[in-house]
């Protein structure tokens, strides 16, 4: 018996090419559909997101597309093009719990210039777990998560996969958890890009 290319128990691979018209069932958008924050025609094969005057953080519909997160162990990556227009925009991969219980790795723009952060987004206050400088330049950026089941690692490339940088290793991964953060949806990895 064969298992069929759209099989997602077990161990499985899914390359998202974004290249129909509409999302995908398996992709999902907070407390509304949010049509008017993303595109697929945009730019034909990408999704496309605007930076919206909501995060994640907050009740309303942000601009994010996420989809559950299946297993413990896995890794995800994302080619992202991104020129932050303010030091208010940021974009990037985030694992999504719930409103306080978050691990965004953004991409923005500061006063010191293009930077990389992964910011651990909590009920009380962010906290930045690591940042580094990127070229000014840079607007393409693959980022990836690997996980070992209790721990995430974040990594980012400048050079469309080709070499790897650790923005942060190590990160306790039951922040995400239910016994940590309650609930009982699960976990999400989202796109996310917001203005605040």
């Amino acid at each position: 018996m064969v298992r069929g290319e759209e099989v997602t128990f077990g161990n499985f691979n899914v390359n998202e090419e974004f290249a129909d018209t509409v999302l995908g069932m398996q992709w999902m958008t907070l407390r509304g559909p949010a049509t008017d924050l993303y595109s697929l025609t945009q730019t034909p094969g990408y999704l496309t997101l605007k930076c919206a005057d909501k995060s994640a953080k907050e009740r309303g519909v942000p601009a994010l597309v996420c989809r559950r997160m299946q297993h413990h162990n896995f890794m995800t990556k994302t080619r992202m093009y991104f020129n932050p227009a303010n030091s208010n925009e940021k974009a990037g991969l985030m694992l999504f719990k719930d409103e306080t219980h978050q691990l965004f790795m953004a991409v923005s723009q500061s006063e010191e210039g293009r930077t990389i952060s992964l910011i651990k987004v909590g009920a009380d206050e962010d906290k930045v777990i690591s940042t580094e400088s990127l070229p000014q330049d840079a607007t393409c950026f693959d980022l990836g998560v690997l996980s070992e089941g209790t721990s995430y690692e974040f990594a980012y490339s400048l050079d469309k996969g080709e070499t790897w940088k650790t923005l942060a290793t190590g990160v306790d991964a039951s922040y995400l958890s239910t016994a940590t953060a309650g609930g009982f949806t699960g976990t999400t990895i989202a796109l996310h890009a917001t203005s605040k």
